[in-house]
């Protein structure tokens, strides 16, 4: 008897799609001062936060302890937004190369941001943390499917 791969469905990530997409979102939506620092750049909207070093010294945005941790934060959102799309449309490999090389790095950034964190006495960083075990277990899926779209691509040619 021989057995044949079967490539999944399309529409069988739509709810594993969906709840990343929504996650992503949500953590977007509560990055409201690193939003508000990207328009300020870009556009040149107000940015209201203001910072001092400990002798009451102005400080910019991007020399505070929460830059890199709202940026970590950000990154992770838009990674799990962009893990949804791959999920519905995981037969581009350029787009799932894309979102790997993403997860790769925004992974690396949060377990780097929660570990010196964590050195430098500030304690556990919970979303970093979330993000750090989200994204190993995003960015092994992806690998997988990567692996499985090199199968099924030379399946093909024989």
């Amino acid at each position: 008897m021989e057995f044949q791969r079967v490539r999944p469905r399309a529409d069988s990530s739509g709810p594993e799609a969906w709840i990343s997409i929504a996650i992503g979102l949500i953590i977007q939506l509560m990055s409201a001062r690193f939003w508000s620092f990207a328009f300020w750049g870009l556009f040149g909207t107000q940015f209201t936060w203001k910072f001092t070093d400990a002798s009451g010294a102005p400080l910019a945005y991007t020399q505070t302890v929460f830059f890199l941790g709202d940026l970590s934060m950000v990154l992770f959102g838009m990674v799990l937004i962009l893990d949804g799309i791959v999920l519905l449309f995981a037969r581009s490999r350029g787009l799932l190369l894309a979102a790997f090389a993403l997860t790769s790095a925004t992974t690396l950034l949060n377990l780097w941001y929660l570990l010196s964190m964590m050195h430098k006495g500030y304690g556990l960083q919970l979303v970093s943390a979330v993000a750090v075990a989200f994204g190993v277990y995003i960015a092994m899926h992806q690998w997988r499917m990567l692996a499985q779209l090199g199968t099924y691509r030379d399946a093909g040619r024989t």
